[in-house]
């Protein structure tokens, strides 16, 4: 883009961005609290996965590091150093166990019965899970390695061709790849007898002294102690994607992103909080339960000649549920949005690109900027984008150069030089820059929208390669802006465009070539308003 021509500029292009895991991936916590398991710590925000232990909790970061709490007269909640490079997390009952990218265990908190104790070779494992006394890891070459109290490490033969497990208090689950459970230990209460036909199931896992099984058609199986109704699974006893067990209670996630929990509410475990959508994992501890949920990103408008923002909580027609203004007007500002103080909430922002100044604001009201700096050359024409760019929850600013195509990333929201430098997409072209975690692995990646065409270029690395989705979406040769967010709460950004010529906004539930799946008209028809997204509420 040539220099000087800000206000043109303005009226083009759409700085906005989609909130990735800063948004998205909270941990909700309900039931029983004495030892503070439901108090997730700060910030809560950037979490990937969720696992519970008797009395304590334990998350897993987009960063590779494992936040632990609750109950810990035993250490279960004293990661060990380096915590760093995590990729899965299991709690047993006073003893943690962390699975590293390398494909090693690390396992801490009380080791009475040698459960912290992993067999050389500690190496080439896929999963673990934690039982009472024991501990299990699952080796990529599909067997199983059991230690703790010997009673319950016997694997039966062939112990071979496994691909998920499960432990309990006193007994363990193996699903094997041809859709059929293994499960050997304690078996008082039938918790290791498999109803027929032990066919078709897709995952396990196991509460105190029941077993569940997940079945292909998305039915729920659970057998073995039921004194409070925990194998009771309600109708409709469909559409489920994941379960788990707890004391005497199970949950169990829908496809529609909500959890049914049945069996001991004694604590209110089975008292999913409101909103009950947008759950991507849950966990299920002694009295508590755990769930791992998405914010759903939703649009707003900023007018810059009013310096007013208009922000809505839902993907539909209707007013502005917050409304405010926010810097000078009339003003050539491009607005931004993201979490910039990983309270969950998205809040907006401003880029001056005539002393390349940055103003953020940490609530969606009028008021004056919490965060005022400097980032990039004053003045210019590059344009601001926002995104979590190394998982750490925090949304950060970054800027686009169109006449060189090179994207300057930034890891704190202040002065300093960018963190990640980098060419992406033809130089000198009028191409958008778009942001989102288009494959949800926690870090929020760059893209750019090819107006011309009408195509979408979207990468999952920040680096300079290839686009690793291509595809077309909306017409070409059009004024439209592209915005980008979680708009169906399943944990993924999707794209989406703004016509400003009719108010109209199309937001596609997948990065592929296809129809909207909404549509809908938001604010004054034609505008000069631009399109922003960001989870505003926070739910």
């Amino acid at each position: 883009m040539r220099a000087g021509v800000v206000l043109g500029a303005l009226l083009m292009l759409s700085a906005c961005l989609s909130l990735g895991t800063a948004r998205a991936e909270k941990v909700v916590a309900w039931g029983y609290d004495g030892y503070g398991q439901c108090d997730v710590p700060a910030p809560n925000s950037g979490f990937v996965a969720v696992a519970a232990g008797w009395e304590y909790s334990l998350g897993l970061k987009a960063d590779g590091s494992i936040v632990a709490w609750g109950y810990n007269s035993y250490g279960q909640c004293d990661v060990p150093a380096p915590n760093s490079g995590f990729v899965a997390v299991g709690g047993g009952f006073w003893h943690s166990l962390g699975l590293k990218g390398d494909g090693s265990i690390v396992a801490w908190g009380l080791n009475e019965q040698g459960q912290c104790d992993v067999p050389a070779p500690n190496s080439g494992f896929v999963a673990v899970a934690g039982g009472v006394w024991y501990s299990l890891g699952l080796k990529g070459d599909g067997s199983i390695v059991a230690w703790g109290d010997n009673s319950l490490c016997d694997v039966p033969a062939p112990n071979s061709g496994f691909v998920a497990l499960a432990a309990g208090e006193a007994h363990s689950l193996g699903l094997k790849g041809d859709g059929s459970i293994v499960a050997w230990g304690g078996n008082a209460y039938g918790q290791c007898n498999v109803p027929a036909p032990n066919s078709g199931f897709v995952a396990v896992a196991a509460g105190l002294f029941h077993s569940l099984g997940l079945k292909a058609d998305g039915s729920i199986v659970a057998w073995g102690g039921n004194f409070s109704g925990q194998c009771d699974v309600p109708a409709p006893n469909s559409g489920f994607v994941a379960v788990a067990g707890g004391g005497g209670h199970t949950l169990g996630l829908k496809a529609d992103g909500s959890i049914v929990g049945w069996g001991w509410n004694g604590d209110g475990q089975c008292d999913v909080p409101a909103p009950n959508s947008g759950f991507l994992a849950v966990a299920a501890g002694i009295y508590y339960s755990l769930g791992l949920r998405a914010g759903v990103g939703t649009v707003g408008l900023y007018s810059p000649s009013a310096g007013s923002l208009y922000l809505r909580n839902a993907n539909t027609a209707g007013p502005a549920d917050a409304s405010f203004r926010f810097g000078p007007a009339p003003n050539t500002w491009l607005p931004l949005a993201g979490d910039w103080d990983a309270d969950e909430v998205g809040t907006i922002g401003l880029y001056n690109q005539t002393t390349a100044t940055v103003y953020l604001r940490n609530a969606n009201t009028a008021g004056p900027a919490d965060l005022t700096f400097r980032f990039g050359p004053a003045p210019n024409t590059w344009l601001p984008v926002a995104g979590d760019w190394d998982g750490d929850g925090v949304v950060t600013i970054g800027l686009y150069n169109p006449a060189t195509g090179i994207f300057y990333l930034r890891n704190s929201n202040a002065p300093g030089a960018a963190d990640l430098t980098f060419r992406f997409g033809p130089a000198g072209s009028a191409w958008l820059p778009i942001v989102g975690d288009w494959d949800w692995d926690g870090v929020a990646t760059i893209g750019l929208y090819a107006p011309s065409t009408g195509t979408f270029y979207l990468r999952n690395s920040n680096s300079a390669g290839a686009a690793n989705l291509t595809f077309r979406f909306g017409p070409a040769a059009s004024s439209w802006k592209p915005i980008a967010g979680d708009w169906d709460q399943d944990g993924t950004d999707t794209v989406g465009l703004y016509n400003p010529t009719t108010g109209t906004l199309y937001l596609r539930n997948s990065n592929s070539p296809g129809a909207a799946n909404y549509t809908f008209r938001y604010g004054p028809a034609p505008s000069a308003w631009l399109p922003l997204a960001g989870d505003w509420d926070g739910l």
